[in-house]
């Protein structure tokens, strides 16, 4: 059959592809090693192509910022257990869905931070915009 094409073909045609090889077995030594030079490839395309450096330290860093954010957002999310809430969904909503569209996550996390102590702030000077009956 020689129409017959794989997805990656027909997007390749619109866009960059990168197609890695995943490994059938976790656990052995081979399939380890075989993940690893697939990431490494992935890691050297991705320098040539952006012209970027990948460092380790920064790897890291990326890491520390991205578990921080995830730590803000379970604290946000928690913020609405309390009785009666301290937010309506709409106005969860509208903090996270706008926080998306920032890219600067050191930026994105200090924001996060910010509401988060202002809306305990205000709960514990007693401040309910959400009555217990509603």
């Amino acid at each position: 059959m020689r129409w017959q094409k794989k997805m990656y073909e027909l997007l390749a045609k619109i866009k960059n592809v990168h197609v890695m090889q995943l490994p059938q077995s976790q656990n052995d030594d081979n399939s380890r090693e075989m993940w690893y030079k697939e990431v490494l490839l992935l890691k050297e395309r991705i320098e040539r192509e952006f012209e970027v450096n990948i460092a380790d330290k920064n790897i890291r860093s990326a890491i520390q910022l991205k578990n921080e954010e995830r730590r803000l957002l379970k604290e946000f999310y928690d913020l609405n257990k309390s009785c009666p809430p301290m937010m309506n969904g709409a106005e969860q909503l509208k903090v996270l869905y706008g926080s998306k569209f920032k890219f600067d996550l050191a930026s994105r996390n200090s924001e996060l931070r910010e509401i988060i102590d202002v809306l305990d702030k205000r709960y514990d000077d007693n401040i309910r915009d959400i009555s217990k009956s509603s």
